[in-house]
């Protein structure tokens, strides 16, 4: 839902009211043939999992003597989200 509601993803223009039902609409449709598909990889998304170990290279990568880098996970559509990270 939170993808769809994005401006960036369905751009409505002056007809932006109608973007809650459309996101609502695509989101419930999309929901079963995509829970079949998360059924099959292990019941959840690789992306946490895979863009956490990318953040962890990353602070290495940049680590020096005098650089102790903060590096954090943010997601725009869903938790840990970018606003919790303020």
């Amino acid at each position: 839902m939170n993808l769809f509601l994005d401006p960036d993803i369905i751009p409505l223009g002056a007809a932006g009211f109608l973007r809650w039902p459309i996101a609502k609409l695509i989101s419930s449709r999309r929901s079963i043939p995509v829970a079949k598909k998360y059924s099959e990889i292990g019941r959840r998304s690789p992306i946490r999992a895979l863009t956490e170990r990318q953040r962890a290279r990353l602070a290495a990568a940049v680590a020096a003597p005098h650089i102790d880098p903060v590096a954090v996970v943010a997601m725009r559509y869903w938790r840990p989200s970018t606003q919790d990270r303020g």
